[in-house]
C-alpha cells in the first residue's frame, strides 16, 4: 500500500494544533467547558431552539466532545443520537488523521489509537510500516465492520454478514457492473478467519474468489504476510473447491501449501495430463528433494497436451 499522502499529514497536524489550542489555556490549564455533558442531555431537549443551541456548542468544540458525542450515539434517546451522529461526522475525518499519523509514528506499533482489531491484525501480518499503513487503508474503508469486529461481545456479527452477502451479489454479477473493493474483499478475507466457526463450505467457496480481485491479488504478491496468509487459506485440507481448482489458485504464491495438492492430483490415476502438467510444475518450483522419484516418473510421458 502506498503511504499517507503528504498533504494528509498537514492537515492532520493542523488539525492536532487547534484542538490543542482550543482545549489549553494561556497557562496550559484544560479549558473543557464543564457543561458539555448538560449540552449532551439538552440535544434531546422539547424545545427546538435549545437542541439547536447545544448543537452549536458542541460543534464549537470538535474533537473535545469525542467522549461525550460516542457516547450519545450509543444512548438510548432517538434525539440525541441522531444529533450526536450528526456532530460527530463532521470530525470523524480530522479525528482518524490525528490518529492515524501517531500510529503510524508509533515507535513498536503495539497501541492500537483507539483502531479497533489491531491486536489481531498485527499477529497475523506483524506491526511493520507497510503492514500499518495496510491496516490502516481497511479501517478508513470498511469503518462499521471494523467497529463490529472490535467488539469481543459480537458473538452475531450482522455488519459482517450483510457485508458477506453484499460482496457475493457483487461477485454473482455476471454482467461486471458492480465492482468490488480490494479493501472490502480484505477486510472479509481477514475478519473471516475470526468468524470461521459460522462459515459454511459454500461460504469459503465464494470467499476464495475475492482471493482473484485485482487489488487483493497484487498485495498478496508483494507483501509476503499476504501471501502467507493467502497459502494459509488455500493449504487448508477443508477447502470444498476440487484439488485443480485450489492448485491452481495457489501457484502464485510462494509457499509450500500447494506442495500436497500437487503430490494429491500426480498420483490419482484419473486426473488428466492437462492438469498434472501444472501439479509437475508446483514441485519443480518447491524443489524439494523428496519429489524427485515422483518428478521422474513422468519425464517420458509423451501424452499430448494442450499448447500454452
Amino acid at each position: 500500500m502506498t503511504s499517507w499522502p503528504h498533504e494528509g499529514r498537514v492537515i492532520a497536524i493542523i488539525a492536532c494544533c487547534c484542538v490543542l489550542r482550543f482545549a489549553e489555556g494561556d497557562d496550559g490549564i484544560s479549558a473543557r467547558p464543564r457543561q458539555v455533558d448538560e449540552w449532551i442531555q439538552q440535544l434531546g431537549d422539547d424545545s427546538y431552539n435549545i437542541r439547536e443551541k447545544a448543537s452549536s456548542q458542541l460543534s464549537a468544540l470538535g474533537l473535545t466532545a469525542k467522549p461525550e458525542l460516542l457516547a450519545g450515539i450509543r444512548g438510548t434517546d432517538p434525539e440525541i443520537r441522531w444529533r450526536c451522529a450528526r456532530l460527530w461526522e463532521a470530525v470523524r475525518e480530522t479525528d482518524f488523521q490525528i490518529r492515524a499519523e501517531a500510529f503510524l509514528n508509533d515507535p513498536d506499533g503495539t497501541d492500537n489509537h483507539e483502531f479497533p482489531g489491531w491486536d489481531r491484525y498485527r499477529k497475523r501480518f506483524g506491526t511493520s510500516r507497510e503492514a500499518r499503513q495496510t491496516f490502516l487503508s481497511l479501517q478508513s474503508a470498511e469503518p462499521v465492520l471494523w467497529e463490529e469486529f472490535g467488539d469481543a461481545s459480537a458473538d452475531n456479527p450482522l455488519r459482517f454478514r450483510m457485508r458477506c452477502q453484499q460482496l457475493r451479489n457483487a461477485l454473482g454479477n455476471q454482467q461486471g457492473r458492480t465492482r468490488i473493493e480490494g479493501t472490502a474483499a480484505m477486510t472479509v478475507l481477514f475478519m473471516s478467519e475470526t468468524y470461521e466457526s459460522m462459515l459454511s463450505a459454500e461460504d469459503r467457496q465464494w470467499l476464495s474468489e475475492l482471493w482473484n480481485v485485482a487489488a487483493v491479488v497484487d498485495i498478496a504478491r508483494s507483501d509476503k504476510a499476504w501471501g502467507d496468509f493467502k497459502s494459509a487459506w488455500f493449504g487448508r485440507t477443508d477447502d470444498p473447491r476440487p484439488a485443480f481448482e485450489r492448485l491452481m489458485a495457489g501457484l502464485s504464491t510462494d509457499g509450500d501449501k500447494v506442495v500436497p495438492i500437487a503430490r494429491q492430483l500426480l498420483q490419482d490415476q484419473a486426473i488428466p495430463s492437462s492438469q498434472k502438467q501444472f501439479a509437475l510444475l508446483a514441485l519443480a518450483k518447491s524443489q524439494l528433494q523428496e519429489d524427485d522419484v515422483l518428478i521422474q516418473g513422468f519425464l517420458n510421458d509423451s501424452t499430448m497436451i494442450d499448447t500454452y
